[in-house]
């Protein structure tokens, strides 16, 4: 009776773990349709809650995202999953931890090309347009409580060839740059510099609330043309800044 009852109960686990594995992914269509907005839509979800992908929508450009949910995060109340990103903009890899209250980007890499990135600059009202693409590089972004709390990775841009009305003669030539990321008291730094002399360039401060602040260091003129009204002598002097609401995260997250 005792080894009945044993393969009994390994029956029922094996049963048990088949139909998890097999539970498709459109279940979870409603939850995932709680964090659609304005600009993100969900149009479907296939495979299975395991292993599945996502096709959605962007402030208009599609999206597909592929995941692999690693079962025993579940144990500790948190979801952690492979992901790849891939839209018309970005191409990525990374890993996602999403607990209570909390958020983590690991090991972001990926790819934005130039000829696709143009276009989202141009809707965002940046008036110019790169010829050469950037890169993203082991990137990890944590969030816990409404606070960045771990931040590091690197973002490279080739340099190269920039046109823009607002360059004099409608164009320029940049060196090839590097952003590093770290904290600040209020949120994230992404500092650029010219990678070959190591000198800063210009700064985007990304508070907790989700707002940037972009900073532009008066060494940019000998790059491009600067009114000489706002030249103060000083090259790591802020010579132009804009700041504008980027995300909103619900729940303190």
């Amino acid at each position: 009776m005792l080894r009945l009852k044993s393969y009994l109960l390994i029956a029922f686990v094996v049963y048990s773990f088949t139909v998890l594995s097999a539970l498709p992914a459109s279940l979870a269509m409603t939850a995932v349709k709680r964090f659609e907005s304005g600009g993100f839509q969900v149009q479907s979800l296939t495979g299975t809650v395991w292993q599945g992908r996502m096709l959605a929508f962007s402030n208009g450009y599609p999206l597909t995202v592929d995941w692999d949910l690693h079962p025993l995060s579940l144990l500790l109340v948190s979801l952690d999953a492979d992901i790849r990103l891939k839209s018309s903009v970005l191409d990525a890899k990374a890993r996602f931890d999403i607990g209570p209250g909390s958020l983590a980007i690991e090991s972001l890499s990926g790819l934005a090309k130039a000829k696709d990135l143009n276009p989202v600059l141009k809707a965002q009202g940046v008036s110019a347009e790169i010829a050469t693409d950037v890169y993203l590089q082991n990137i990890t972004l944590v969030r816990s409580g409404g606070q960045f709390t771990e931040v590091q990775g690197l973002i490279t841009w080739e340099g190269g060839l920039v046109r823009s009305n607002a360059l004099s003669g409608g164009q320029a030539m940049f060196p090839q740059m590097e952003g590093k990321l770290h904290e600040y008291d209020q949120g994230v730094t992404l500092s650029v510099i010219e990678k070959n002399k190591g000198q800063g360039i210009l700064d985007i401060d990304l508070n907790n609330n989700g707002q940037a602040h972009l900073k532009i260091r008066e060494r940019v003129s000998e790059f491009v043309t600067v009114p000489t009204q706002l030249l103060r002598g000083d090259p790591d002097g802020i010579v132009f800044e804009i700041k504008r609401q980027v995300f909103f995260l619900p729940g303190g997250m």
